[in-house]
């Protein structure tokens, strides 16, 4: 096997690990939109746990303070 089929193989791996990741966060935005809709977490608890995953710049979202201000650092 060349350097040029091992990295190929390389890059055909992280891709397949980074497709594995953007599901998982898909079933986890999911997740939280079911459960803020079941009112089992209300509006900033699902923006916390939004940006606990790591997916704030998914979530098109104009937050308010009263909702998200503590999470993005702002002032109350």
């Amino acid at each position: 096997m060349s350097d040029s089929d091992d990295r190929m193989d390389f890059v055909l791996s992280a891709l397949r690990a980074g497709s594995m990741r953007a599901k998982l966060l898909e079933t986890e935005i999911n997740s939280i939109g079911v459960a803020l809709k079941g009112g089992l977490i209300d509006c900033f608890t699902a923006m916390q746990w939004v940006r606990e995953i790591g997916a704030l710049d998914l979530v098109r979202h104009i937050p308010t303070k009263e909702d998200v201000g503590p999470i993005l650092g702002a002032d109350k």
